[in-house]
């Protein structure tokens, strides 16, 4: 089942040729984070991952406002209420309050996960409420990865791609809408030293007041349009419209998936530093790239992992097995080799 919100699935779909798999690891209904096994940082469960606004591109706007599905009732609520308050309504996106932006930096050090004065408006008990229309941070972020950091790299390739694919449609979409493209080009400028604390607010909001032009007052019939513009848009068409940086952008993600997600097992193998969390019953709980994705792994197999160095995989696993007594699957080889435990030599 695809992983990705609706019509970004099916473009990544295309341009993959397969979709992207959902992370089982990653449970958001039941969040993974908020557990009390194994010992990590834990998220807050009245927060989980949700402590972040996201910059909804104004055609996903559109598509929020547009949605008569009940579910998404508070999603439209939040949305139009932002956009009457116009604290980060433009033309190009809705995006977190001003005073939200400045602060953020600053907020996610220690509060990422846990602090309810980051939590996104759009979070609705426990839910997301603009779930199908999530834009591309919140699309691809995962906590855990059924593939560990090979997963984690398919993922940031994907929002990378995407995030050059909101930008490019989002303008595309106010051009078409009747925007100036000097007002476009104004907004990205004074947006980025808001975000910095360079702008005084009252001449930002002047200056994106002006560029609505004839649009001012009809905020949300805007977006509408915008989402009327960007539904039919196919893979080809966004591609093109993203240019060659998203070509570029694409190219990679397409080999990384390709390639990189690869289940064969590298011929050599070395062991790596990694830390121990905790052991339960006959399991230590190891993680390699990432503190929060963890592996299981059989006591004795863990002392076992020394005799990982450097030479091939079929003579260790056989050593093991002969003088430690202790059978290592190749998919647990494969699984430590995802979490940067055992790379190639």
């Amino acid at each position: 089942m695809d992983a990705l919100p609706e019509q970004y699935g099916a473009w990544i779909r295309e341009a993959l040729g397969a979709p992207l798999a959902r992370e089982n690891k990653a449970t958001c209904s039941d969040c993974a984070m908020c557990k009390p096994w194994p010992p990590v940082d834990r998220f807050n469960l009245d927060t989980k991952c949700c402590t972040f606004n996201p910059a909804l591109p104004n055609f996903r706007v559109g598509a929020v406002l547009a949605d008569e599905d009940p579910a998404g009732a508070r999603g439209r609520e939040v949305a139009r209420a932002r956009i009457r308050s116009g604290d980060g309504a433009t033309p190009l996106e809705l995006s977190a309050p001003r005073a939200y932006a400045l602060a953020y930096p600053r907020l996610s050090r220690d509060g990422f996960g846990k602090d309810r004065d980051m939590l996104c408006p759009f979070y609705d008990q426990g839910n997301c409420s603009i779930w199908k229309w999530r834009e591309a941070v919140c699309g691809t972020y995962f906590c855990k990865y059924d593939r560990g950091d090979k997963g984690r790299q398919v993922w940031n390739d994907t929002r990378r791609l995407l995030l050059v694919i909101e930008g490019a449609v989002a303008r595309w979409c106010a051009l078409g809408a009747g925007i100036e493209d000097a007002a476009l080009h104004s907004i990205v400028v004074l947006d980025q030293a808001a975000r910095e604390g360079s702008t005084p607010e009252v001449t930002s909001k002047d200056r994106v007041e002006r560029a609505w032009g004839s649009w001012i007052g009809r905020e949300e019939e805007f977006y509408l349009r915008c989402w009327e513009l960007a539904k039919p848009l196919g893979w080809k068409d966004v591609l093109k419209l993203a240019g060659s940086e998203g070509d570029e952008l694409a190219r990679a993600l397409w080999s990384r998936f390709h390639v990189g997600l690869s289940k064969e097992l590298p011929a050599k193998l070395r062991l790596q530093a990694f830390t121990v969390h905790g052991a339960k019953d006959r399991s230590v709980v190891i993680t390699g790239y990432n503190g929060a994705d963890m592996v299981d792994v059989d006591r004795d197999a863990v002392a076992a992992l020394t005799r990982f160095d450097g030479r091939l995989v079929e003579v260790v696993l056989d050593e093991i097995a002969r003088r430690d007594g202790v059978t290592l699957s190749r998919e647990k080889v494969r699984e430590l080799v995802d979490h940067n435990i055992l790379k190639p030599v």
